[in-house]
């Protein structure tokens, strides 16, 4: 049987992302945010701006599209800053998905998701996005293994992860990492609607 994935894991996720990238607070972070265009500082932005439209899209139980408003910080907001954004906007989408009832829906273009889809699509925005900036700030940091796993499991349930390392099957599955004797991959899509359980 599968274990879910909880709000209480975006919180714990977010601490330890937060934590790790403490260690860079004082590096220039309008440096690429490892394979990305775009700066360390931007993709931080970005992950709040999707943890709160997240959790207006299930709180709104939107269904056609994204709430039309976005997330954006002073231009004064300095990198330990940004990880209080981090920390703040995770929070809150991890309490309105523990709030929500089990049948709550809402869009996203990877299906409409229920609660434990906006889960995943949280840790997905949080763990790869933190490696992003890891690896632009030359510091370290990994999802927890059996957390990664269990992502999987939800949001990528055909990725086989055999006997390799989950979080390096994680990022080898959406296009960030190679593994030896697997092709790498340049198209990738997480899987966000409800699973049919067996």
């Amino acid at each position: 049987m599968r274990k879910s994935l909880t709000p209480e894991d975006l919180r714990s996720a977010a601490a330890a992302a937060t934590d790790a990238l403490r260690a860079g607070v004082d590096a220039d972070w309008s440096v690429p945010a490892g394979p990305l265009q775009w700066s360390c500082r931007h993709t931080a932005v970005h992950m709040a701006d999707d943890f709160i439209p997240y959790a207006a899209l299930l709180s709104a139980r939107a269904q056609t599209r994204y709430v039309p408003f976005e997330v954006t910080v002073n231009d004064e907001t300095t990198p330990g800053d940004l990880l209080e954004v981090i920390s703040g906007t995770a929070a809150v989408l991890a309490d309105v998905i523990a709030a929500a009832p089990p049948d709550a829906r809402g869009y996203h273009p990877a299906g409409p998701a229920d609660p434990e889809g906006f889960t995943g699509l949280g840790l997905c925005e949080l763990a790869l996005h933190a490696s992003d900036i890891a690896v632009g700030l030359g510091i370290d940091y990994a999802l927890d293994g059996e957390l990664a796993r269990r992502w999987l499991a939800r949001m990528m349930p055909a990725v086989d992860i055999g006997a390799d390392d989950p979080w390096p099957v994680m990022l080898w599955a959406t296009g960030r990492g190679s593994i030896s004797g697997r092709e790498p991959v340049d198209h990738w899509r997480v899987y966000a609607g409800q699973l049919e359980e067996s």
